[in-house]
């Protein structure tokens, strides 16, 4: 062997051996973990949930907790990984979020009772969210004019996380629990239809688009509105598209279909939008009958 083919071959194992030698020092990222799965105390509680509607359910917002060293001090240093239900795709949301945990046994399985039997199966499966954080309470800070805002909330979807408050549910009867479940689920549809582009909402629109935001004086011929479609109006002006939505959804969810139909079975508009809004809510996934 010519003395050019051992230095090839020396060269060769010297950078075997160094590959082999960085290699032994990597550090795991722990990407291969999932962090939302069930783990601890409540995990029995979790997997159930998980199992039954596809869906991780969190009591704490901190998912992990890793030592990651010692300080000059001599303690022990963590990185820990949390909930940002802030987060969007887009970036984080401004606001501050913090929670009030549920501290019982008897909270967290009445909470995952309650959001099992009566939240989930209003969603269809595929709009379910990611996680569930179930808490006690949630409070929302909103920066304006250079101070924050704070104020309690029934719920909050995230992208990676809804959190629903959830206080005093293990001492709730039935009917206080059916009530809780209503609201939630108003608040949630609502959030969602009012999210919703002219590109779906047109049909709904265009039974009153002649007339949103016009001055009720250039319409003499419409002595009330219900007649267009209106469900209340100003004395100078017809509403515009966001108000007429928001009383849509407001009586949606207020008074049963039955109800609705019975009061309005005089004006064919108003019969219309109704019907046209009640399939919206099945479109974009949810299963809310009144």
């Amino acid at each position: 062997m010519n003395t050019i083919n051992r230095l090839s071959m020396l060269f060769l194992a010297g950078s075997l051996f160094a590959a082999c030698s960085s290699e032994d020092q990597l550090i795991p990222s722990h990407f291969d973990v999932n962090v939302f799965a069930a783990s601890g105390q409540d995990s029995v509680l979790q997997h159930n949930f998980f199992e039954s509607v596809g869906s991780y359910l969190l009591f704490k917002d901190t998912l992990s907790r890793e030592v990651v060293g010692i300080d000059k001090d001599g303690n022990t240093l963590y990185h820990y990984e949390t909930v940002d239900i802030g987060y969007s795709l887009t970036g984080l949301s401004n606001n501050r979020y913090s929670y009030k945990y549920l501290q019982t046994l008897e909270d967290k399985k009445a909470a995952a009772e309650f959001l099992e039997n009566r939240i989930m199966p209003a969603m269809r499966e595929d709009i379910r969210p990611y996680s569930v954080l179930a808490v006690e309470q949630t409070e929302e800070s909103v920066l304006k004019w250079g101070e924050w805002n704070k104020s309690n909330i029934d719920f909050f979807a995230g992208y990676r996380c809804m959190a629903i408050s959830l206080k005093g549910i293990a001492q709730m009867d039935e009917a206080q629990q059916v009530q809780l479940a209503e609201r939630l689920l108003a608040g949630i549809v609502t959030q969602k239809i009012t999210s919703l582009g002219i590109r779906d909402l047109g049909a709904f629109y265009e039974n009153s688009d002649k007339y949103y935001g016009e001055l009720r004086r250039d319409y003499p011929e419409v002595k009330d509105e219900k007649e267009v479609g209106f469900l209340s109006s100003g004395s100078y002006l017809f509403p515009d598209r966001q108000t007429d939505l928001k009383d849509y959804l407001n009586a949606y969810f207020s008074v049963t279909e039955e109800e609705f139909l019975q009061k309005y079975k005089d004006y064919l508009v108003i019969c219309i939008k109704y019907n046209l809004l009640k399939d919206l809510i099945k479109q974009v996934g949810y299963t809310v009958e009144r």
